[in-house]
């Protein structure tokens, strides 16, 4: 039964492939904002605003937040300067409940295919990045010696690689299976101040009195925006995957002395809108529920959960799908959709249902709060399966739909 009603569907994607032009997909409904002073914000579509709670004291500060694996959460990153400190807290949305798990030097948080956390980190004597686990562990994935300023991590989902950008104006390409930097990209030309992905596309955009636009295929950096002042050490970006006409936008915080507003900003660079403004400064901004699919890992090396997340679907079919063959260009819907996934072979495979003993639950019925867990078990595959990317999609699936296709994820990325 799953396999008939998976199939068809995928097959429609399958031939309509490449037909279609590109457009970004439903990401998250509010927004989730942090002040530097501490306040955490919840701000609705329309503008308004409410308080979950505050996050900092009056000798830290709130430099970041992202949404965890868990939908329900969001990661807040507090900092304490001289000596530089970094507390992660966890801070239930429904309950407004913070649980401190890890004490670092850094700031500027990011999931890997583990569901741990990668921090850009700084002291008086080495530029670094770690890897947080989920029980508080720390390791160190690169260092270089001083004067190479905060790293700034995000991830290149087109290719399963990490992207620091430091302050010697360049951007690293490190590879997680081999533990290096493979390439050293060219920067914009100030120091950047904050840095976001593209969710799915080849590029990754940074923040300085403006923003850029760095191609991850050439290395060419554009600037997106004309001046567009931040706050130094306040600066946010955030990108959606709005289902209009318009296509994806930039959320960016812009200096409105003394308070700070929130620009939406297109990606031809057009200012388009605008929220706020907000009592103080911002340190971060996130998209709540918007990690529709997130890798955990369950058993080293390569026992993963595969959490699938969709608000309002609740009972609605889903598919977790795999391939090989990458996120970019993905393939078109008729309407103008994009799944960001490349097909091939396994995708088609694992569009008809559960590969077992290797992929099970990766195509059924979303449980009561929108949420499934599917396993994706390689371990029996040894040492041979290092450094093998794979990528995945979650497709929610209602016959009401326009091409009975509800909701697609941003792709994920998994190097094992």
């Amino acid at each position: 039964m799953t396999r008939r009603f998976v199939l068809p569907l995928w097959f429609g994607w399958l031939v309509l492939s490449g037909l279609a032009p590109l457009c970004a997909q439903p990401f998250g409904t509010d927004l989730i904002v942090g002040e530097t002073a501490g306040p955490l914000y919840r701000v609705a579509p329309n503008g308004s605003f409410t308080t979950i709670g505050r996050y900092a004291a009056s000798s830290i500060t709130l430099s970041d937040v992202t949404i965890d694996a868990d939908d329900r959460n969001v990661i807040v990153t507090t900092s304490r300067q001289a000596p530089w400190i970094t507390y992660l807290l966890s801070v239930d949305l429904a309950t407004s409940a913070p649980t401190p798990f890890a004490t670092v030097s850094g700031s500027l948080t990011n999931l890997d295919e583990n569901g741990d956390f990668i921090v850009s980190s700084e002291t008086n004597t080495q530029a670094r990045i770690l890897r947080v686990g989920r029980s508080g562990t720390i390791t160190t994935m690169l260092a270089q010696g001083p004067g190479t300023g905060t790293w700034l991590a995000t991830r290149d989902v087109t290719t399963g690689n990490w992207l620091f950008a430091t302050n010697r104006l360049d951007v690293l390409e490190y590879d997680p299976a081999s533990a290096s930097v493979v390439r050293t990209l060219q920067g914009p030309v100030a120091l950047p101040w904050t840095f976001v992905p593209h969710p799915g596309a080849p590029y990754a955009y940074l923040m300085t009195d403006r923003i850029w636009r760095l191609d991850t295929r050439t290395g060419a950096v554009a600037t997106l925006t004309a001046t567009f002042p931040a706050w130094i050490g306040g600066a946010a970006l955030a990108i959606d995957r709005d289902a209009g006409p318009s296509g994806a936008r930039i959320y960016a915080t812009s200096a409105n002395s003394p308070l700070d507003v929130i620009r939406a900003v297109d990606l031809q660079g057009n200012i388009v809108g605008s929220i706020g403004p907000f009592p103080g400064k911002i340190g971060g901004i996130a998209f709540d529920r918007s990690r529709n699919l997130v890798p955990v890992l369950n058993r080293a090396p390569n026992d993963r959960f595969l959490l699938v997340s969709f608000a309002n679907a609740v009972g609605l079919r889903y598919a977790v799908v795999l391939g090989f063959s990458g996120c970019w260009p993905g393939a078109g819907l008729r309407d103008g959709r994009r799944i960001g996934l490349t097909p091939d072979a396994l995708s088609v495979l694992s569009a008809q249902g559960p590969i077992p003993p290797y992929l099970t639950n990766n195509v059924g019925t979303l449980g009561p709060t929108g949420r499934a867990v599917a396993t994706l078990n390689l371990n029996r595959l040894g040492p041979s399966a290092r450094g093998v990317r794979l990528w995945a999609v979650a497709i929610v699936f209602d016959p009401a739909a326009p091409l009975g296709v509800a909701q697609i994820s941003s792709p994920a990325v998994i190097v094992l």
